[in-house]
């Protein structure tokens, strides 16, 4: 396919030019889920360890090891000052300059999390949770509800679940929004 206007397109390494547009950098590894972006850095999972690299150099700029973190276990999530991160039994709030753990949450098989609206919201065990940014106070629960959160906008948050009933060809999965506020 072609290129988008004025954008590069990569294939097998090389790089085409299109436009005043240039490839800033690039990593030869990105670790298993999509990077949260925030404070002028890419935050990356690649294991047992994120890494945060400056938007505009690409040098390495923190680095934290996490309890529980795991390929296929973390999801990242960015907002206000902080990084979210999901493990098997923690969701953990980083700080975006230095990458150290600013608290450290215990939840009942955690399985998706997500920064919107000023809030966390986290798809757990114990069901879908709204916390405020700081995840100090639990502002709302909907105990019955989990899977992959895709969105959220207050008290409306988006879901994805497992659908054993649906065309496989097709998806999956099913989409439900559950009102937090009950």
């Amino acid at each position: 396919s072609p290129a988008p206007p004025g954008g590069p397109l990569a294939r097998g390494g090389a790089v085409a030019r299109a436009g005043t547009y240039r490839l800033q950098w690039q990593l030869s590894s990105t670790g298993v889920w999509p990077p949260a972006v925030i404070d002028g850095k890419v935050v990356l999972n690649k294991g047992d360890t994120l890494t945060s690299y400056d938007l505009g150099s690409g040098k390495q700029v923190w680095e934290s090891k996490l309890e529980s973190l795991r390929y296929g276990s973390g999801v990242l999530s960015a907002g206000g000052r902080h990084v979210d991160v999901l493990g098997s039994s923690y969701i953990y709030l980083l700080s975006a300059t230095d990458g150290k753990v600013i608290k450290k949450k215990r939840l009942s098989s955690p399985n998706s999390v997500l920064y919107a609206a000023g809030s966390i919201y986290v798809a757990s065990a114990e069901g879908i949770m709204r916390y405020d940014q700081a995840a100090n106070k639990l502002i709302s629960k909907a105990p019955g509800f989990g899977g992959e959160i895709c969105g959220a906008d207050g008290n409306h948050v988006a879901v994805y679940v497992h659908n054993p009933e649906s065309d496989p060809k097709v998806s999956p999965k099913r989409l439900l929004v559950v009102d937090l506020k009950g």
